[in-house]
């Protein structure tokens, strides 16, 4: 007959061995979790020692995905007519947030420097970018370039406006908002209608248009730096 102190004992020592090998298992998982979590950790270091992708760069430059930016890493250094335009507006609007948050002195002087903008603006694409385009389209192309021409007169008027009061007053400021209101609504009916259409009216001619363009730009900028402008 076994005896019972025997079997008692038995049953204790299979307990201990069994708590042993939990606890163990225990260790070799909280072991593994901390490994686990120290190679994440190396990971993420040697990934931010690693140089940005172009496109990550590019995305950061622009605010937007290269997808929306016309891949800006193939367009840089390229005379392109589309992107020099976009480009353009998207300063204008960049200073026009700098005007809302400035005083003194530094509005007046970032209302001025927009203005400038707009009228080089206005004269490159009067003078090179509306024609070609008006040439290679049918009559929905022509009256997007008749409709936008209008819009250039009225933000010109403006203008004429703004230069003839005092920046210190009130009005001022009033009528400087309502002309930079038609100008982004001119911005978006010309990046939503007029350059989707010219980018397939004019294809490869874009390049040599905004080789162009940069050129009269940089001439007109020269015209406003040295007094004579025009």
């Amino acid at each position: 007959m076994p005896d019972p102190k025997k079997q008692r004992a038995g049953r204790k020592g299979g307990q201990t061995v069994s708590k042993n090998r939990a606890h163990m298992a225990a260790i070799g998982r909280k072991g593994g979790q901390q490994s686990r979590v120290k190679r994440a950790a190396k990971k993420q270091e040697a990934a931010a020692q690693e140089p940005m992708p172009q496109k990550e760069v590019a995305e950061q430059a622009t605010g937007l995905p290269a997808s929306e930016n016309g891949d800006q890493t193939a367009r840089v250094g390229k005379d392109h007519a589309v992107e020099l335009l976009k480009a353009d507006h998207a300063r204008v609007h960049s200073l026009y947030e700098d005007y809302e948050t400035a005083g003194g002195q530094d509005k007046q002087n970032i209302a001025e420097k927009i203005m400038r903008e707009l009228e080089v603006h206005a004269a490159i694409e009067e003078e090179i970018f509306y024609p070609a385009f008006r040439e290679k389209t049918q009559k929905e192309g022509r009256d997007l370039v008749a409709e936008a021409l209008e819009e250039h007169k009225a933000v010109k008027a403006a203008i004429r406006e703004l230069r003839e009061m005092d920046p210190d007053d009130e009005a001022f400021e009033g009528r400087f908002h309502d002309m930079m209101q038609d100008v982004e609504h001119h911005v978006g009916e010309e990046e939503g209608e007029m350059l989707p259409m010219a980018e397939e009216a004019l294809g490869e001619r874009l390049e040599e248009l905004g080789a162009d363009m940069q050129k009269r730009k940089q001439e007109l900028i020269e015209n406003f730096t040295t007094g004579a402008a025009h």
